[in-house]
């Protein structure tokens, strides 16, 4: 309901649909590219709790790849150096996505030095705006 209501309502620009999620925001970004993966085609992924629920988010890349074998998303993703848990999901989610050759997937994924779960967060934005708007990917 509330997209319609967006676009029809405000200048949107239907090619370049945007999600942005930090921490559980960034879970939800994991999982509606995953389970709504044509409501948006570019995410800004910080800091998700990947961890969550023993690793649900994995568990929404397997059981999506079970069913497709392409993803057209383009995806940043990050986390800060000094998020433990967080940066290693990052890196591991990362792995998953990669090893899956969907060929129609840009993911660029950063782990920021010397940034903690609330310090990452400009970066963050400066950051995967660059990378999610640049042309030249």
């Amino acid at each position: 309901e509330l997209l319609p209501y967006i676009d029809s309502n405000y200048r949107t620009d239907l090619e370049n649909k945007m999600l942005f999620g930090a921490s559980f925001g960034g879970l939800f970004a994991l999982y509606t590219i995953f389970h709504a993966p044509d409501t948006f085609n570019k995410y800004l992924v910080e800091s998700p709790s990947i961890q969550y629920n023993n690793g649900i988010a994995l568990a929404y890349e397997s059981d999506y790849a079970k069913h497709h074998a392409d993803l057209y998303a383009d995806i940043f993703m990050c986390a800060g150096e000094l998020e433990g848990e967080h940066s290693t999901n990052v890196r591991k989610m990362e792995e998953l996505l990669l090893s899956r050759n969907y060929q129609h997937l840009y993911l660029k994924t950063v782990i920021f030095e010397q940034e903690g779960h609330m310090s990452c967060a400009p970066a963050a934005i400066s950051r995967g705006l660059l990378e999610l708007f640049n042309d030249n990917k």
